[in-house]
């Protein structure tokens, strides 16, 4: 009979986590509370007509947990984490990483930097990549993150995965 694989065994062999280099968040919703009036003007115009189409409740509040959805990005609070492995952003239930490695272009722009997989400019840039954020008042967060994101795509580059730092 086969012994049964030890937990505490398989749990201790597990590599450790990655050191993080800088974490920060984002909250669109506090930095740009003018926003908010038109999506619950549009919540309340996709439940109005929803529900005089259907004649019934649920395909209207389907319709607004579309809307929500569409704009959690803006609604939730995205937490951004750069580590030695690569870079995360998570916000709600969305959660997207990309490994240092595998980064081939970075498409910086003024409050925000997208790293791409992608060799070339594609029409699946906007599909494909981590997009990191920035705070629209903070040029020195800016300037910080984007010299640690340079250099690590840098050194990945160069093959050298060891930290000086």
């Amino acid at each position: 009979m086969a012994e049964a694989p030890n937990i505490a065994t398989a749990v201790s062999n597990t590599s450790e986590p990655p050191a993080v280099l800088r974490q920060w968040k984002i909250r669109p919703v506090i930095d740009q509370p003018q926003r908010v009036v038109p999506i619950i003007a549009l919540c309340l115009f996709v439940l109005v007509v929803g529900y005089l189409t259907f004649h019934t409740i649920w395909p209207a509040i389907a319709g607004v947990l579309m809307l929500l959805g569409a704009t959690s990005e803006y609604l939730l609070t995205t937490n951004y984490r750069l580590t030695e492995r690569g870079a995360h952003a998570d916000c709600g239930v969305s959660r997207f990483e990309i490994e240092w490695s595998k980064v081939k272009r970075l498409l910086i722009s003024d409050n925000a930097v997208t790293l791409s997989p992608l060799p070339r400019p594609s029409r699946l840039d906007a599909f494909r990549g981590v997009n990191i954020r920035f705070s629209s008042e903070k040029k020195a967060q800016r300037d910080e993150i984007m010299a640690m994101i340079e250099e690590r795509v840098a050194r990945s580059r160069a093959g050298d995965t060891t930290s000086n730092a």
